[in-house]
């Protein structure tokens, strides 16, 4: 052992650790499966609400814990019988695993608590499997599927951020069998169980990995690696009798060493099953002693400080118990899942459930839309303003009355026109006055594609003062197309993305939005006089503008640069359209 490790244990030993308030193991409320039974658990929050997601033998099913006192199954997704299942999740996507057939499930969870939908893969870019045993997500949106019925049950690497429902493979590690791993940065913690230990691979170039060490794990049954936030100390569960929870020094992976063990204080010869990092605690799946918490401030002297048995007619050895928990959700409650008994959510009785709101927040906001004038299918818009286009954005006067400041140097190829984008909160109505409340505005360039983007040609729109948790429909303005809002509300994350151009039914209210021969969505073009409806008036706007070339302006309905009866037609298939009352001025 080198003289700094042994300075950094002696470091270790003698200081005053400052601790941070342990996870609470508070029995608040539990929710009965009767005749299935339950394996893996993890979780997911969105706009105050938390949720359960949970591995059964008959399928996956997916619970409302933002009460904890009554946890309620929103949704069951039925799948081949199976006591293996484990998920994982990446944005608003959950990924499930089994050893039993089926692939990858894949579950759309942005529409909760109403409504889901799934999609499966199983093959692709040299892949294809059936059954895996589990599934890792890192930080950057990389899947990690092992355990699978392929090229001997390694690893296959997705590229989830790509394509959350078709992900493209990034390459594979086949020099083992791996029943679970961790990933950091590009690094990979595997755990090849039937060799007994912890291999670590640079997997920053992923068709071509390079092994960084390995070590043993005290009884060789390397099942389950979670990482210190520092990344200095690795935790390693047994999943045999009697077996250990084990902490290492890994600041160097190739000069790893044990530095203390852990065995529950529950019953003699329990198995522990997953360890998770909470800051100076794990948090720990322990089968018939069910969960337990283990202060890991000080690595050289892992303390219990808290057990709650979930099974407690069964004890010792054995495989029955809590198989999974859950310690990140916003609220500070933890989930966990017992075979038999069902789900569990613990905390501090006291608190507040669910995530809640925050505190004013940067977000990207990335929207897209397609103007009927412009738009020439496949997908695209014309950019023929080009020329014309003004480099001060044309929304200062009634009846947007905007006070930004918004320009251009110069005019973008791509780009076909000026937008403004308004944050609302509150409840829109389809009738009688608007009930909305506009938190902020922005204005933006519109491009071919139908992205709306900053002033700097790429980057979203970035709105400052609007609220972390906290639901904003957002409404697209346009000078001479009829104005649209979001159908649903939109959670307040970091970054924003809502796409008007898939269905006519992205915009709120009835047939706010136009359906093009090729199936796109776009905005209806013809309100000249920036109303919100498509009438008379528009039609006397452009009458007093015939043959005009080389202009911006309004009555230019399809924004090729001149008026002309091209934009009397434009007019005139639109007549009589109203507008929702949210977007009239």
């Amino acid at each position: 052992m080198n003289k700094i490790k042994v300075l950094t244990i002696l470091a270790l030993l003698v200081s005053n650790v400052m601790y941070s308030q342990a996870p609470q193991l508070n029995f608040l409320g539990v929710l009965e499966y009767g005749n299935t039974d339950l394996s893996d658990i993890w979780g997911y929050a969105k706009c105050g609400q938390e949720y359960a997601l949970l591995g059964l033998e008959s399928g996956f099913s997916i619970v409302d814990v933002t009460d904890p006192t009554n946890p309620t199954e929103l949704h069951f997704i039925p799948g081949v019988n199976d006591i293996w299942r484990d998920v994982k999740t990446w944005n608003d996507y959950a990924y499930v695993v089994n050893e039993g057939g089926g692939g990858l499930l894949i579950v759309d969870l942005s529409g909760l608590p109403g409504s889901i939908q799934t999609y499966n893969w199983s093959s692709g870019g040299g892949v294809n499997f059936s059954t895996a045993h589990n599934i890792f997500i890192d930080e950057n949106g990389i899947g990690y599927i092992c355990g699978a019925n392929f090229d001997g049950g390694g690893v296959i690497y997705l590229d989830l951020n790509a394509d959350p429902i078709n992900p493209p493979v990034l390459g594979r590690y086949s020099a083992e069998y791996v029943h679970d791993l961790f990933v950091r940065g590009d690094t990979m913690w595997v755990c090849e169980v039937y060799r007994g230990r912890v291999r670590v691979v640079d997997v920053t170039d992923k068709a071509n990995e390079t092994l960084m060490g390995q070590i043993s794990t005290p009884a060789d049954a390397a099942h389950n690696v979670w990482l210190s936030d520092d990344n200095q100390f690795m935790f390693t569960t047994d999943e045999t009798f009697g077996g250990q929870i084990a902490a290492y020094d890994v600041s160097d992976p190739s000069d790893m060493f044990l530095v203390d063990t852990y065995n529950s204080s529950g019953s003699s010869g329990a198995i522990p099953h997953n360890a998770f990092v909470k800051g100076d605690y794990l948090v720990n799946s322990y089968y018939t002693d069910g969960v337990t918490v283990v202060d890991i401030s000080n690595p050289y002297n892992m303390t219990e400080v808290d057990i709650y048995d979930t099974d407690p007619g069964n004890s010792g050895y054995g495989f029955s118990g809590c198989w999974g928990v859950y310690p990140y959700l916003p609220s500070g409650n933890i989930i966990a899942s017992d075979q038999y008994e069902g789900l569990f959510v613990f905390g501090d009785p006291n608190g507040t459930p669910g995530g809640g709101g925050g505190s004013a927040a940067n977000v990207n906001v990335d929207l897209k839309v397609m103007l009927e004038g412009a738009y020439t299918g496949g997908n695209t818009m014309s950019t023929n303003l080009t020329d014309v286009l003004p480099l001060q954005h044309p929304y200062s006067a009634a009846p947007y009355n905007y006070t930004g400041t918004e320009s251009l140097t110069s005019i973008p190829a791509n780009m076909v026109d000026w937008v403004l984008v308004e944050a609302r909160s509150g409840n829109p109505s389809t009738t009688g006055v608007r009930t909305t409340s506009t938190e902020e505005t922005k204005v933006g360039i519109l491009l071919s594609n139908g992205k709306i983007v900053s002033t700097d040609g790429a980057s979203p729109l970035l709105f400052t003062t609007l609220t972390a948790g906290s639901d904003y429909y957002f409404c697209v303005r346009h000078r001479n197309h009829m104005d649209i809002l979001t159908a649903d509300p939109i959670c307040l994350s970091s970054n924003v993305s809502f796409d008007f151009t898939g269905t006519t039914s992205k915009a709120f209210g009835s047939n706010q939005l136009k359906s093009s021969s090729d199936g796109k969505a776009l905005m209806f073009a013809g309100d000249y006089d920036n109303d919100g409806d498509i009438q008379n008036l528009d039609f006397d706007l452009w009458s007093f503008r015939p043959a005009v070339l080389n202009t911006y302006d309004d009555a230019d309905g399809n924004l090729d640069g001149i008026i002309q009866v091209t934009d009397f037609d434009s007019w005139y298939f639109n007549r009589s359209k109203i507008s929702i009352v949210e977007v009239e001025f």
